[in-house]
């Protein structure tokens, strides 16, 4: 992957469950937010508006850090793809609920608030802040968690001032789930997430 992909990272939200009662979020690397987020995102040659028939993910080793990222690929009706990249970061979520579970994460949206308010400054920035779940329980319950979870960091971005327009949230529910409900805990957890992408 070369530098002009790399640099193309979406900042992530990874919702953990809570293995203990005082379990707490891992404060955000605004550095690393703020490096992933200022780049626009690169794109495949081909550019397509052909609906989407499926997302994966897939871990790859980065050039110039010394992380993992992930890399989502949108598969289209036309046979084209599209591959953005994003790099978890740490928030905790109350089990089956939109709510944030402590302080920690709190401070970590509003840092990221603050991250996108530069970035999109001159207002020609924007981004998708996507709601995802583990594979367990009912699909159409986990659909329904993905859009309020997206549309609470939404609005908690808004809150702290990120212009409401340059932000869509969306709900994926459990499409791109990784492992199935039988996994271990640990993995399901990093199912669990709300990621922030930049559109453009």
């Amino acid at each position: 992957m070369n530098c002009s992909l790399w640099l193309g990272f979406f900042a992530a939200f990874v919702l953990l469950v809570p293995l203990a009662s005082g379990q707490t979020a891992a404060p955000l690397d605004e550095t690393l937010a703020r490096q992933s987020l200022s780049a626009k995102p690169a794109r495949n040659p081909v550019k397509s508006v052909a609906p989407v028939v499926k997302r994966t993910h897939e871990r790859r080793a980065t050039k110039g850090l010394n992380v993992e990222v992930d890399v989502e690929v949108i598969h289209r009706t036309d046979g084209s793809t599209e591959e953005h990249t994003f790099m978890p970061l740490p928030i905790l979520f109350v089990v089956n609920s939109d709510q944030l579970l402590d302080e920690v994460s709190r401070a970590n949206v509003r840092k990221l608030a603050a991250i996108i308010q530069e970035i999109s400054a001159d207002g020609k920035a924007s981004f998708s802040i996507q709601g995802h779940t583990s594979a367990e329980g009912d699909a159409k319950a986990n659909q329904q968690l993905s859009e309020r979870r997206a549309a609470r960091i939404q609005a908690l971005l808004a809150a702290e001032g990120v212009p409401m327009q340059t932000l869509v949230a969306i709900g994926l529910g459990e499409e791109v789930a990784r492992f199935p409900d039988s996994a271990a805990e640990s993995e399901l957890q990093q199912d669990r997430r709300v990621l922030v992408v930049r559109m453009r």
